[in-house]
């Protein structure tokens, strides 16, 4: 499942049920909630110091492409030693934050990416339970 599928795919249509099922049950809907809101790398005691391109790209569960690209375009700090690069926790926690706490120079705005589709039929919820939505 991917985390721009829209709610008219078969992920986002399931996603929608979903929130639908449980839109009567407060309590079920506040952990949903917290359960898409959830930061994949929250501190733990028994958190790396230091992560390899292959052991952030599998905690995160991405491909090593995409920590590498990370690290070409100046959005994730890294420095290489011995032919592979060396990624402090700090400058990953500082890469997933979704407000990071510094942007990179000379670079352009992205666009945000869009919400998975958990997230985008919570957010219809939202909508249609707002006053005059």
């Amino acid at each position: 499942m991917s985390a721009s599928e829209p709610l008219g795919s078969p992920a986002g249509v399931l996603a929608s049920a979903l929130v639908e099922a449980l839109a009567a049950d407060p309590a079920a809907i506040a952990r949903l909630r917290e359960l898409v809101a959830v930061d994949r790398l929250r501190p733990a005691a028994s958190e790396p110091v230091i992560y390899t391109v292959a052991s952030l790209a599998a905690v995160l569960d991405v491909s090593a492409r995409v920590v590498r690209g990370a690290i070409a375009r100046g959005e994730l700090h890294a420095a290489k030693r011995g032919g592979r690069y060396l990624i402090p926790a700090s400058a990953v926690r500082e890469w997933a934050a979704i407000e990071p706490a510094s942007a990179a120079p000379n670079r352009r705005a992205r666009p945000r990416r869009a919400h998975g589709p958990l997230r985008t039929a919570l957010d219809a919820l939202d909508q249609r339970a707002a006053p005059g939505g």
